[in-house]
Parts: structure tokens; C-alpha cells; sequence
């Protein structure tokens, strides 16, 4: 206690310290972004005299944060050229059909790759196939979160390049004279470890994980709810005629999930990656919205919602453009808001969201499209009137709405 007592005595403990609660007061608030808090923080280091300028900018060239970065690149390269497809197939497929089979999948099979690839890329990658598994399943997807995340924690004890705590330790010891950490000195620890995490996972009481319901969960982050609905149609003119979703990459290309593909009347479920497709065959995307503006130029594929809009003046916009900005000022303004693009009549749709219980369901036709406005229902699909979105936001605010709608 007394060593601690007179480390607080010297100047610059005290400017360390209150450095520490500033950037964690940032980082608990949000008020500003993380990294401009890290970046804060180093300049009033250097500001007080704690640090020198060799000293404050020594980090950006250490041989962590370089290895880091590189593992970001690495790990794009690797999701993008399809090697995991077969994982996200396997999560699709009829065989995953309860939460401990899906768990078990994620800490036998997830677990291992994170313990290659830095955990933030594979968790971002495995969302949307888990929402759609969830959505399928009628699970909540609070009962799947954590142990994903439980797993690609465990799988990142197995190896150095698992987590990057683990390499900024190597990098510690390096500096302390030690000498830098293995990549598999972790691994004699880390298996008995994942081990035990993965069996803890299965025969732990299903009690224990929360069930949110299906309404209050989605996995997609808030911070970035530029998710679109759409469908798309394959000319018989395409040079897909007779490829497979896996040859084709789609998916890669424009960073979209296949959800469902419809012929000749049949809905067809994932996976569908060996499925060949068929002049005349419809696509059921998710997709963001740049992507959505680049594949509307596409020429192998027809947006299906374009035949629902006339075509723009000159100079105007696309049905597709004015949809995205309504959802993007909502966005802006707090509200978790989706489109839904899909070539359907608009009551199976109003339904359709009022049957997952969306407070409110904002449609935007040709009409609203020419006078700025938006028309307005309710969960349970009655029609609150034509009004403008600044209306819209207040009548939502009136209601503490700030969820999906």
C-alpha cells in the first residue's frame, strides 16, 4: 500500500492516471469514436511530458501491430476466395437443427479457425448466415451470440495469431528481454482449455443462455444497419445460365447473402451454393446499399424491383435510390430501419412484417416517391396516414420507438 501511496505521489503517475479515466469515461460514453479516444490519450501523454514523440509514435511500428494488420488482409483474402463457404454451408444446412448442434459446430469447427485468423473478421462473417439459421429455426438468436463469441475467445488461446493480446504480450517480453513468444507456445494450454470451454458450452444448463425472442435480437451491428432486401432475376441472355453460386461468387463480388432462390413457383432454401442456375431463376439477396447501386449495373442479372418503378427522369432517381435515402435518414436519426426490395405485392409484405412484429412499417411508392412523403402503418398493418419523414420520426419519438422498423 505504501508503494502504491507514493507512485501516486509522482507527477507523472498522476497524469497516467487521469489520462485512464478520461479515455475510459470516452470509451463508456461514446461521445467520441474509440480510436480518436486512443489518439487523445497519446497526445495528452506526450502534452504532459509522460512520453516523448519517439516514444508515443514507437507503438505504430511495432512488430504486433504490424503483424495484426497483416492478419486483416489475410483473413479477407481467405473469406473472399471461399475457403469457409463449406462452413457457412454446414451452418445452413438441415443438419444444424438445434442451438447445442449449432454450438457444437461453433466451438469443434469456428473455435479452430480463430486461432489462425483474428476473431473480429470470422464473427462479422458468420452473422448473417447465424441470423438467417435463427430466423429459420424460430430461435432466439441471444441463445447463439454468446457462444459464439465464447468460441472464437477459446479458439483464439490456441495460437499466437488468435488473439491480438497474444501478440502484444510476445512483443512485452521481447522488450522485458525475455525473448518473443512461439507461434504454438500457447498451444500446450490452450487445447486443454478450448476443450473444456467447448464441453462446458454443451452440457451447461440451456437455462443459462437468455432468450431475447426473435423481435429484440438482430445480428447485424446498429452502427451499420445498411442491410437491403432485394431480388434479383437471371436473363436468359446471362453468362450464369448454367453456373453454380460456388463458381460464379457472387456473393464475393458484391458482398451479399443468397437467402433464397425461386423457380418456376418452388422456394428453395440454403444452402444453395452447388445449385446450378436457370434462365428465369429469382435471387432473394441481402445486400448493402453501394453494393445494391453496383449491382443495378450489372448486366448478367435484372433487379427485380425495378420493374416495380418507372424509370427516373434525367436527372432524377430510381426507386431503389429514393428507398435507400428514407432508410438512411432514419438510420441517421437513430432508428434501426431495413428495406425491403423484394418483387412482392405490397400487402404480402406489410403482413409479413407485421407478422415479426415491426412497430412501425414505413412504405414508400411511386406517389410518396413524387411528393416526398411516406405512408405509415402500424405492427399490426392499420394505416396511420401519408405524412412527411420528419412527421414520421416525431410520430416514432411520440411512441419511443428506436428499434426496427
Amino acid at each position: 500500500m505504501a508503494e502504491l501511496s507514493a507512485a501516486l505521489q509522482n507527477g507523472d503517475a498522476q497524469i497516467t492516471l487521469a489520462v485512464l479515466v478520461l479515455a475510459v469515461a470516452f470509451f463508456i460514453s461514446g461521445v467520441i469514436a474509440p480510436e480518436l479516444v486512443g489518439l487523445l490519450s497519446l497526445a495528452l501523454l506526450m502534452i504532459g511530458g509522460v512520453l516523448t514523440p519517439l516514444q508515443a509514435l514507437a507503438g505504430f511500428g511495432s512488430p504486433a501491430l504490424i503483424t495484426l494488420m497483416g492478419l486483416f488482409a489475410v483473413s479477407a483474402a481467405l473469406f473472399r476466395s471461399g475457403a469457409l463457404d463449406r462452413l457457412r454451408e454446414q451452418i445452413a444446412s438441415d443438419r444444424i437443427r438445434s442451438p447445442r448442434r449449432l454450438i457444437a459446430l461453433l466451438g469443434l469447427v469456428v473455435a479452430p479457425v480463430s486461432g489462425v485468423v483474428p476473431n473480429t473478421p470470422v464473427v462479422a462473417t458468420l452473422l448473417p448466415v447465424l441470423e438467417a439459421w435463427c430466423r429459420r429455426r424460430r430461435v432466439a438468436p441471444s441463445r447463439v451470440l454468446l457462444p459464439l463469441s465464447f468460441a472464437t475467445l477459446l479458439g483464439g488461446t490456441l495460437t499466437l495469431l488468435g488473439s491480438s493480446v497474444n501478440l502484444l504480450a510476445s512483443d512485452i517480453s521481447e522488450q522485458l528481454g525475455y525473448g518473443p513468444l512461439q507461434l504454438f507456445s500457447f498451444t500446450s494450454i490452450g487445447i486443454p482449455v478450448w476443450l473444456t470451454g467447448v464441453a462446458y458450452m454443451l452440457l451447461a444448463p440451456r437455462g443459462l443462455l437468455p432468450d431475447r425472442g426473435l423481435e429484440a435480437n438482430s445480428l447485424t451491428p446498429d452502427q451499420n444497419l445498411e442491410g437491403y432486401f432485394t431480388e434479383v432475376t437471371i436473363p436468359g441472355s446471362s453468362s450464369l445460365v448454367g453456373q453454380t453460386l460456388r463458381h460464379i461468387r457472387l456473393q464475393r463480388r458484391f458482398d451479399v447473402d443468397v437467402l433464397e432462390l425461386q423457380r418456376e413457383g418452388e422456394r428453395l432454401m440454403p444452402p444453395l451454393a452447388d445449385r446450378q442456375l436457370e434462365a428465369g431463376d429469382r435471387l432473394l439477396l441481402r445486400i448493402t446499399r453501394d453494393d445494391l447501386l453496383r449491382l443495378q449495373q450489372d448486366k448478367t442479372v435484372l433487379l427485380a424491383a425495378d420493374s416495380l418503378a418507372h424509370p427516373p427522369a434525367e436527372g432524377g432517381q430510381t426507386m431503389v435510390e429514393v428507398l435507400s435515402d428514407v432508410a438512411k435518414k432514419f438510420q441517421n436519426n437513430g432508428f434501426r430501419a431495413n428495406c425491403d426490395l423484394r418483387n412482392e405485392k405490397i400487402g404480402f409484405k406489410i403482413r409479413d412484417h407485421s407478422i415479426q412484429r415491426v412497430p412501425f412499417i414505413v412504405v414508400v411508392g411511386e406517389k410518396e416517391k413524387q411528393s416526398s412523403t411516406v405512408s405509415v402503418r402500424d405492427r399490426d398493418g392499420e394505416d396511420l396516414g401519408v405524412m412527411s419523414i420528419d412527421e414520421s420520426m416525431d410520430l416514432f419519438h411520440s411512441k419511443n420507438i428506436s428499434r426496427k422498423i
